[in-house]
């Protein structure tokens, strides 16, 4: 695995020092939802494992909760909160979700991308299974939000977590943009052989076999510069182990 370092000040880290660094992530079920893949291996699990062997960086699986059907009926999402196109905080459903997530903040887990599963086959009127926002809330106490349909859960979309996992990285980068570093400057409408068309907008990959395509199904491919700038990413945190 090679060594990510975000410099935190001029002449770090000292000569010798070795660096860990990890992103953690946790997972909220809804009442209804797989929590196992099609081949019976936890759902979560294998989702951040991809995720990680994807970006190749430590992506740890922090905790899973399993809402009740009574935290779930406060909280009553439904299918016509699934937009991407709005702020996580627009719909009264994913407020309380956000609400939620703050309530089980401790020191630690405030840092923590967000991962909720719900029951729900698709995004409302729409093919979308998977969709983030970064930097929900106000300064000092922003959250990561990445919600995930029960069509992701198949043997076509392995990636999707690691896709929307990019989309996190990129739009927490200090001062700048979410956009992909391997896509368009504007968003660009592409010609597909069968005659329809694929919209790649500046956060997405211009490239086919790229995690960060627009439809990520089960791509691998992350370039170099993508690396860079995940790693320039404020949840990123560094670890400087001096030598005794």
């Amino acid at each position: 695995m090679d060594t990510v370092f975000k410099p935190t000040q001029e002449g770090y880290p000292p000569e010798g020092a070795s660096i860990f660094s990890f992103i953690g992530i946790m997972a909220y079920y809804f009442p209804g939802v797989s929590t196992t893949k099609p081949d019976g291996t936890d759902r979560f699990q294998s989702d951040v494992s991809r995720a990680r062997q994807i970006w190749n960086f430590p992506i740890i699986p922090t905790r899973a909760v399993q809402l009740t059907q009574q935290q779930a009926d406060v909280i009553n999402l439904q299918q016509s909160d699934l937009t991407c196109s709005s702020d996580f905080l627009d719909r009264r459903a994913r407020q309380l979700m956000a609400s939620r997530r703050v309530s089980d903040s401790t020191r630690f887990y405030k840092d923590l991308i967000t991962v909720w599963y719900v029951p729900f086959n698709t995004f409302e009127r729409s093919s979308t299974v998977g969709c983030a926002w970064s930097n929900v809330g106000g300064p000092g106490s922003e959250y990561q939000h990445i919600i995930v349909t029960e069509n992701a859960n198949n043997s076509s979309n392995l990636s999707l977590l690691a896709h929307e996992l990019g989309h996190i990285f990129f739009g927490t980068v200090p001062g700048q943009d979410n956009s992909d570093p391997t896509g368009p400057d504007i968003t660009t409408l592409i010609q597909n052989e069968n005659g329809t068309t694929t919209t790649i907008t500046p956060s997405h990959s211009l490239a086919e076999d790229n995690v960060m395509y627009p439809t990520p199904r089960n791509n691998t491919v992350v370039e170099r510069s993508q690396r860079e700038k995940m790693a320039s990413s404020r949840l990123v945190p560094i670890d400087i182990l001096i030598p005794s």
